[in-house]
């Protein structure tokens, strides 16, 4: 899965409605880069509760009208129809592929004339700086493309979940639940219902259904396109973990990324 997400990585690095409309309500203002999605802390001890589904998520009550997850349904980037697109409500935006999701700022302003503009660098489908217009109930929106005048229209989701789901009757190996972290930044969560999930620079994040027995870990995930498989070997001492010999030590839920 690694060498999949650093491909991801590699890649982002070089490469009119029939409703009647309304102005976003976001604040204006340039919106800084923030390291993470997160919509509510993620300050749980490290605990048996621990919601892995709310690592990543969107606020409801922000005043940021993209705050959800969308998708195309006309116009240019229809061919991304399948893709998803979380706005977080606080800085952060993601393209999401069956379990993997790739992460960049976006920011949301208003012009000299009034018009909602989005900025969302997002490699397939949104990817630029647009002209925003909502319907009256803000569930859909046209985007008009500020250099090609392309037309793209999306919706939102009422119900989506990135997670897979899990195995049968998936095998844990207690020893590693919980949560780990690499020196130069890449995050592991084993949760025991058999969901795991890889955080790889704070860039792209995947999440597995996942077995552990005899040192060795087999997950499953999509990438929206394909089904991979992915085996690693590991072992475990008191709170180190080496994983296809790379070095993760233990970290509580709330330090996850």
């Amino acid at each position: 899965m690694k060498n999949f997400i650093i491909k991801i990585c590699a890649f982002a690095i070089t490469a009119v409605s029939v409703f009647s409309f309304t102005a976003c309500d976001s604040e204006s203002g340039t919106v800084e880069p923030t390291a993470s999605a997160q919509t509510q802390p993620t300050t749980a001890p490290q605990q048996a509760e621990f919601d892995i589904g709310k690592l990543h998520t969107f606020d409801p009550n922000s005043k940021d009208s993209f705050s959800g997850v969308w998708h195309i349904t006309e116009g240019d980037g229809t061919k991304y129809a399948d893709f998803s697109y979380m706005f977080d409500g606080d800085k952060t935006a993601f393209l999401m592929m069956g379990n993997t999701a790739f992460m960049q700022p976006y920011e949301v302003t208003t012009d000299d004339d009034g018009n909602c503009v989005l900025t969302a660098q997002l490699m397939f489908g949104i990817n630029g700086t647009y002209i925003a217009e909502f319907n009256k109930t803000k569930d859909t929106a046209t985007l008009t493309d500020t250099e090609s005048q392309k037309v793209t229209k999306i919706e939102k989701l009422d119900d989506y979940s990135i997670l897979p789901e899990p195995d049968k009757n998936p095998v844990i190996d207690e020893s590693i639940l919980g949560a780990w972290t690499s020196n130069d930044g890449e995050y592991y969560y084993f949760d025991k219902s058999g969901i795991m999930y890889n955080n790889l620079y704070n860039n792209v994040y995947t999440y597995s259904a996942y077995s552990a027995k005899d040192g060795t870990i087999t997950s499953t995930y999509s990438t929206g396109t394909d089904v991979e498989t992915t085996e690693y070997t590991y072992s475990v001492k008191d709170d180190n973990m080496i994983l296809n010999d790379y070095e993760y030590k233990k970290i509580p839920t709330s330090q996850l990324q």
